[in-house]
């Protein structure tokens, strides 16, 4: 399912936010502004839930785990902010994805 898909849910919020410009009933329009949304820069976020995933990440990336400490990628591997050492993927999954590094 693309994101754009994952936006039609949101249909009636989306014509509530743009007011009268959504008021017709027209599926073209609604798929021009799901577009324009992404073109944006709208992304779901995205929940880690693997060592694989996780070291899938290019260096530089930030993750947050569900006690809320934010996790950097270092080419040796993850520091949780503020400490050290490492830390394992045990002590970070599941994650959120807050930033992801562009890859090399």
């Amino acid at each position: 399912m693309s994101a754009r898909d994952e936006l039609a849910p949101q249909r009636g919020e989306l014509q509530d936010l743009v007011g009268d410009a959504a008021e017709r009933d027209d599926d073209d329009w609604f798929m021009q502004a799901a577009n324009a949304i992404l073109a944006a820069g709208y992304r779901k976020p995205r929940t880690i839930t693997t060592a694989e995933e996780l070291d899938a990440l290019p260096v530089g990336s930030v993750v947050k785990d569900d006690d809320g400490h934010a996790h950097l990628k270092y080419p040796r591997g993850w520091v949780r902010t503020g400490q050290e050492p490492f830390s394992t993927p045990e002590g970070i999954l599941p994650a959120l994805v807050i930033h992801e590094a562009a890859g090399e």
